[in-house]
């Protein structure tokens, strides 16, 4: 199987942006180590891998996390 073949193709999403853990945790004002314990959390939106040592997270899909979450509480 060729390296190509193992590329996945992320659909266009216009208007979105990747972020960073870092941003994920201000954008949420929670501490990175906060942000840590939550993305183990099954619900988490899934990171994207844009190498071996880095992964991102679609700002939109963190955003209806948190939404989804305030009328719990």
């Amino acid at each position: 199987m060729s390296a190509l073949s193992e590329i996945q193709v992320c659909p266009l999403r216009t208007g979105d942006e990747l972020v960073s853990a870092r941003q994920v945790a201000s954008l949420l004002k929670i501490s990175r180590a906060t942000f840590y314990r939550w993305r183990r959390r099954p619900d988490f939106p899934i990171p994207l891998r844009i190498s071996p040592f880095t992964v991102r997270y679609w700002r939109s899909e963190v955003i209806v996390f948190v939404e989804s979450k305030r009328g719990l509480q």
